[in-house]
């Protein structure tokens, strides 16, 4: 996936001025104050904070390019840009050279190539001074001599201030002095921490420059950056997701953290729009932002990187008290630590359910980063791409991405790591697909053959022993399977693969019941073994027990699977939906089944449906199932079904006497007449209704 941009994300000096100029959207206010300032003849020296990736280097290059572009100021006053880091300052003088060497290049663009020929020559016969304060001070005079010449206010636009001024901590006072005497020079720094010699008192530059902080953009700049780059790079869907889904903006503010940076990622990546592999568009991205966020974190010193560990695993708001007891540290220690991080835009300060201040990653996407990459269970790392996808593209893409895992969309399942089902289950907010999701992935875990789904990044025994149940049923039903393939002799026109299949599968067979045949042969010798499914199979594994019906495909793979229950298991109307989303062609008739056999409230729910249904399979199914130890369930269901008024058609004879049949077996076919007649359905079913009568009255009846 290429991710468009109208910048590099990391080197802004690559840019010409035309991509500067139109990928320049965000700090326009604060460009805006440092032109006015220098209008007025630079009276002040500034420093700009900020993490990075909140546009520093930017601003410096814009206000160069602003400079230069304003007719009065550009008389006024000549830019010196520099390279991101200056590794080759070790002594004042190596400054002054390197602003020597800038004004060169100022003046080349201005076109003085004359002026910068002469400097040039300047620059090389310093070069060649051994002493270091007189390089330093003769170095100094060309440049002030010069500005005071040419009448130029001198503009140093110093990115990474805090290395240089590391660089040069034997020679603070000596720069103050010579920035606080010469008004012909005006130091604008940035620095990705806040510089210590700044703030603290008794230091060089205490309270020495105007500190501007880049926080992150608040919701009315983070729209006009992604209006914006919407309308420069030509990607109109973006513009419409927010304004028709004023959520995302919302969502893309709080992963980004309002960092320009990684809201033009962001911006990149929902350009894509609902791809079908939109967590495949944020991998992509969060490889991409690696040297970023590796390098934000590095910056932070030891004890901040402890702390940042703790909060951003956390994920939630945390307290001071609970960071501390996380990392056992001093609470008075942690509490400065986060104060610290928070004024440097790493950590936010939020709300907490208690009342309490509390803190969290500022940078929600940074946060998902580090969890990628620091956590050890799989099912954690991808639970935090599954968040990313939620909150860059809403909620309908999860729920779009989660149906096509399961193959709910066109029969065909996406899904080969039940990692991503389980995360993508965390993130759900849909009970019924969190429980779909989390069965076919414990479904793919067990038919993998692992013997523990620990290696898959649970805890049966701990945060996920909700889900232990059925990892036991998965593989309870695998068992079966593989006992029935290995070791019956299947009837004439089946193989034993087949067999296993229909019974294992059959959505009429309780759980129970095939449990039982585990229990029954777990103790009996394979020779014994085959014996006994050689004189039961016919009989009991595909004759008796399962029948000839065919069921749908899926259906019985996932009964077989575990994931979905029997027509008799079904306790709730989830149940019903999950074999329901099953039942392919044959719904009609799998609905009626269920609403017949499956428990009460399952039952109910079946027939409160408003689809067809087909009741001779709800009346069948509810003498077949309750009529012998309970009339009460079976007069319940009658009446569910007799109340639907059902229309006669060939492939729901409701009447049919082998529907009720059951009622004689169970001696009601008396309670069964009075319920037709009730119904003012006797007449409509005459030959039934008197043949319940006759039996009633002891008559054969057929």
């Amino acid at each position: 996936m290429t991710i468009t941009r109208p910048t590099t994300l990391y080197n802004p000096h690559l840019l010409s001025r035309d991509e500067l100029l139109a990928g320049f959207i965000a700090r326009e206010p604060l460009l805006e104050t440092l032109v006015d300032d220098l209008r007025r003849g630079g009276g002040q020296h500034h420093l700009l904070i900020g993490a990075r990736g909140t546009g520093k280097t930017t601003l410096l290059l814009r206000l160069g390019l602003a400079i230069d572009d304003d007719p009065v100021l550009a008389k006024k006053a000549i830019a010196l840009r520099f390279p991101e880091e200056q590794y080759n300052i070790i002594r004042l003088s190596d400054l002054w050279l390197n602003c020597l060497d800038a004004l060169v290049d100022a003046l080349e663009r201005r076109g003085a190539a004359d002026e910068a020929k002469r400097l040039d020559a300047v620059i090389a016969s310093l070069e060649e001074l051994n002493d270091e304060d007189d390089r330093a001070a003769r170095a100094l005079e060309q440049l002030t001599t010069w500005a005071r010449r040419d009448k130029k206010l001198v503009v140093l636009l110093v990115d990474n201030l805090d290395l240089v001024l590391d660089r040069l901590s034997e020679s603070h006072w000596a720069l103050r002095k010579i920035l606080a005497a010469d008004k012909r020079l005006a130091l604008v720094g940035a620095s990705s921490s806040e510089v210590p010699e700044t703030f603290e008192y008794g230091q060089a530059f205490y309270d020495f420059f105007n500190v501007h902080q880049l926080v992150g953009l608040d919701d009315d700049e983070a729209r006009r950056v992604l209006l914006r780059l919407s309308e420069v790079l030509g990607t109109p869907q973006v513009a419409k997701a927010i304004a028709d889904s004023p959520g995302r903006l919302k969502s893309l503010l709080l992963l980004s953290g309002g960092t320009p940076r990684t809201l033009q990622l962001l911006h990149g990546v929902l350009a894509q729009g609902g791809t079908t592999s939109a967590e495949r568009d944020i991998e992509v991205m969060l490889d991409q932002v690696t040297p970023y966020y590796k390098a934000r974190f590095e910056d932070l010193p030891a004890q901040a990187q402890q702390i940042f560990d703790a909060v951003a695993l956390h994920w939630h708001p945390m307290t001071a008290i609970e960071c501390a007891d996380k990392t056992r540290l001093e609470v008075t220690l942690v509490s400065a630590q986060l104060t610290r991080l928070a004024r440097q835009g790493v950590i936010a300060k939020v709300p907490h359910a208690s009342g309490k201040l509390a803190f969290q990653i500022a940078e929600r996407f940074f946060g998902i980063w580090y969890m990628m990459r620091a956590s050890r269970r799989m099912r954690r790392k991808l639970f935090w791409l599954a968040v990313c996808v939620q909150e860059l593209y809403g909620q309908e893409e999860l729920d779009r991405r989660a149906s096509e895992m399961l193959g709910v969309t066109d029969g065909t399942a996406t899904a080969t790591d039940p990692a991503k089902l389980l995360a993508f289950a965390e993130v759900s907010q849909d009970p019924a697909m969190k429980r779909r999701l989390e069965r076919r992935a414990i479904t793919m875990i067990v038919q993998a053959g692992e013997r523990a789904v620990e290696w898959q990044g649970l805890d049966l025994d701990g945060e996920d022993r909700d889900l232990k149940d059925h990892a036991e049923r998965a593989r309870m039903l695998k068992q079966l399977h593989d006992i029935i393939s290995h070791h019956i002799v299947p009837p004439t026109g089946m193989t034993a693969a087949q067999c296993a299949d229909a019974f294992v599968g059959s959505p009429q067979v309780t759980f129970l019941v095939k449990a039982a045949v585990i229990v029954g042969l777990a103790g009996v010798e394979p020779p014994a073994r085959q014996l006994i499914m050689k004189r039961d199979s016919a009989a009991r594994f595909v004759h008796g027990t399962v029948g000839q019906k065919a069921w749908p495909a899926d259906l019985e793979r996932a009964i077989r699977d575990g994931e979905v229950e029997t027509f008799h298991d079904a306790r709730s109307a989830a149940d019903v939906d999950d074999i329901l989303a099953r039942a392919g062609d044959a719904r009609r008739h799998v609905l009626g089944c269920v609403a017949g056999a499956a428990a009460a409230e399952a039952s109910r729910y079946a027939f409160s449906r408003s689809e067809d249904i087909d009741m001779s399979a709800a009346i069948f199914w509810s003498f077949f199932v309750f009529a012998q130890r309970d009339w009460h369930q079976t007069e319940e269901r009658l009446r569910a079904a007799l109340a639907r008024q059902p229309h006669h058609s060939d492939y729901s004879r409701w009447d049919a006497p082998d529907t009720w049949a059951q009622a004689t077996e169970a001696n009601r076919a008396g309670e069964a007449a009075d319920l037709l007649q009730e119904f003012n359905l006797h007449e409509r079913a005459l030959p039934l209704y008197e043949a319940l009568r006759a039996y009633a009255a002891g008559q054969s009846g057929d």
